[in-house]
């Protein structure tokens, strides 16, 4: 069933793809429930993707958008692209086989994703909180959403990042911290060092060497790290544009 739906799809056995899963509030008005709405932070705008999945389907990587029930379509047009989440040909059983045999996996961060690690495929971990619940135990490339201190709007540092590691939507209000999403060249840039790392021709300066080791070393001092992690992949990475910009906290 798997290879038949490839085929009729049009992709060919030496042909890549990449699962894309972008969670946004449909997910929380599933069965009218509102158990869930105070992790709202979760969800992003398929939009702001666009660049992103445009330079993929450029560089002749298919792009198969992943979800149970999502709120809007891609609008994209492109013989690569296939919105899954409103194929009527989608199914639970599918999205299994789609994950696990996948060349890679984008995610925000939800449940399926799980399988892309399972089977060891590489994953880029975007536009997710919070930061330190990254992918430190998989072959992956993390960048979190922005925070910033309402008052001034400046950016929280790492160790404020940490301090406030928080789980709720409006706990992050309370504390004066604004969410914001990456915007659509951040978005890029995380999805063009992604596609560079898992076909081996990311070639970092020395800069950018000492900036992701330092960080590791930064983060594995953390109380959070002995307490959620432990354990660090040494395929684990952070993008390169959000380490430099938090380059004076991990240099200090």
């Amino acid at each position: 069933m798997f290879s038949e739906w490839l085929s009729k799809k049009g992709i060919k056995d030496k042909d890549k793809y990449i699962c894309l899963l972008v969670r946004d509030e449909k997910y929380l008005s599933l069965n009218n429930n509102e158990l869930y709405n105070y992790h709202s932070y979760r969800d992003s705008k398929i939009e702001t993707y666009y660049k992103g999945i445009s330079f993929l389907l450029e560089n002749d990587i298919w792009v198969i958008r992943m979800g149970k029930s999502m709120k809007t379509s891609i609008k994209l047009q492109h013989p690569k692209l296939i919105d899954y989440s409103f194929d009527e040909t989608r199914n639970d059983s599918l999205d299994i086989s789609l994950f696990t045999n996948c060349f890679a996996c984008i995610t925000t961060g939800s449940g399926p994703d799980s399988l892309a690690n399972i089977y060891h495929k590489p994953s880029l971990f975007i536009n997710f909180l919070p930061f330190y619940e990254l992918h430190s135990f998989a072959k992956s490339l993390s960048v979190p959403k922005t925070l910033l201190w309402i008052k001034n709007k400046n950016a929280l540092n790492l160790d404020e990042i940490e301090k406030f590691t928080l789980y709720k939507t409006q706990d992050y209000t309370k504390n004066g911290i604004q969410i914001v999403d990456l915007n659509e060249d951040e978005i890029l840039a995380a999805f063009t060092e992604f596609y560079l790392r898992i076909n081996s021709l990311y070639v970092p300066n020395d800069y950018e060497i000492k900036l992701q080791k330092d960080f590791w070393i930064f983060f594995k001092k953390k109380k959070i790290f002995k307490t959620r992690h432990n354990w660090v992949n040494p395929e684990a990475n952070i993008c390169s544009f959000w380490l430099k910009k938090h380059s004076e906290t991990i240099n200090k």
